[in-house]
């Protein structure tokens, strides 16, 4: 169920996303896709889940400031 925070904190990290954090994501999610090994593929998940968690983190500092 979304909630009206819930759409505010997507729509802010949409916006407030760095570049360099989409440009690392559609790698990682390539390299998740086409893995050379379950390994690289692992380690991508892995990354990809560290980018959301620090975005996340960036996102809601901003809100609390707001």
């Amino acid at each position: 169920m979304n909630t009206g925070a819930d759409v505010s904190v997507s729509e802010m990290m949409a916006q407030t996303t760095p570049s360099s954090y989409r440009d690392e994501r559609a790698e990682l999610r390539e390299r998740v896709r086409n893995p050379e090994s379950e390994a690289e593929r692992r380690e991508a998940v892995l990354r990809l889940a560290e980018i959301d968690r620090e975005i996340h983190a960036e996102t809601y500092e901003k809100l609390a400031r707001e």
